[in-house]
């Protein structure tokens, strides 16, 4: 056992789709469908990294491997969600990042 969907397992770390890259502190999910990856996030907690690959299996239509609850699921997307709203207001149309005067 330990097994589940795209040949990733819970043996390492307790979870499906969560690694820790090497080197870093934090830990990173996965979803591994039909041949692609699809990034998740990183997250500073291995339940957050688990819930957000929950999240992406039940969008998908699979069963949520990990256990995790409805609510760590919605925090994990919650995050997720912040992160990329963060990150695209610091971009100007343009590419560049705006500048401290506008």
């Amino acid at each position: 056992g330990g097994r589940a969907y795209g040949g990733i397992g819970r043996r390492r770390y307790g979870f499906v789709g969560v690694t820790r890259p090497q080197g870093r502190g934090r830990w990173q999910a996965q979803l591994h469908d039909g041949g692609c990856k699809t990034w998740l996030g990183v997250f500073d907690d291995v339940r957050l990294a688990a819930a957000a690959y929950d999240a992406a299996c039940v969008a998908v239509g699979r069963p949520a491997p990990n256990g995790t609850t409805a609510a760590e699921r919605t925090a994990a997307a919650a995050l997720q969600e912040g992160r990329w709203a963060s990150a695209s207001s610091a971009r100007e149309p343009g590419g560049g990042r705006r500048s401290a005067a506008a």
